[in-house]
């Protein structure tokens, strides 16, 4: 007991710590999706039948190539969700600039653009005690459609964008 006494102690005066700038960041890159076939049927469902092949894309010397990411929690760029709806994660704008370009294709069919603006706040770490900063959506267009925007945090009107599975 003494030991886990001694363990914790030391881990809180590490938190604490006076001479450490304390540091915070917030990164909301991802949108959920619903994938519903011409029947209604949601493509990621268990009990779903036909073909249900979904890639994430990145360009790469003028074609696509499947992301892949062996490190990252999503190594695909996406993971299914309880409610069988895909969480894909968005890429990132390029330093210095505010929107980037995610590329998303369903079976083999077309590439669809998601174009993402973004929010950025990350202040000087250097002139102030409070480091870290926001990087979070603030529009998404699915092929040039603005499907969201966060001045409102919905819709921006009830759509369906519809895709050829």
């Amino acid at each position: 007991m003494k030991q886990l006494l001694i363990i914790l102690l030391i881990s809180f005066s590490m938190c604490f710590s006076k001479d450490k700038v304390q540091t915070a960041s917030n990164v909301d890159s991802h949108i959920d999706v619903y994938l519903i076939d011409e029947k209604g049927e949601n493509v990621f469902a268990p009990e779903y039948q036909g073909k249900r092949n979904f890639e994430v894309l990145t360009p790469k010397r003028r074609r696509f190539v499947k992301f892949y990411d062996p490190l990252s929690y999503a190594p695909n760029g996406y993971v299914i969700n309880s409610d069988y709806s895909i969480r894909i994660f968005l890429n990132l704008p390029s330093i210095g600039d505010s929107h980037s370009s995610t590329y998303v294709r369903f079976n083999k069919g077309k590439i669809i653009r998601i174009k993402t603006d973004f929010y950025i706040s990350i202040p000087d770490s250097v002139n102030q005690t409070f480091g870290g900063g926001t990087i979070a959506k603030e529009r998404i267009w699915f092929n040039d459609l603005l499907i969201w925007e966060s001045s409102n945090n919905t819709t921006v009107t009830p759509r369906v964008q519809t895709v050829d599975l």
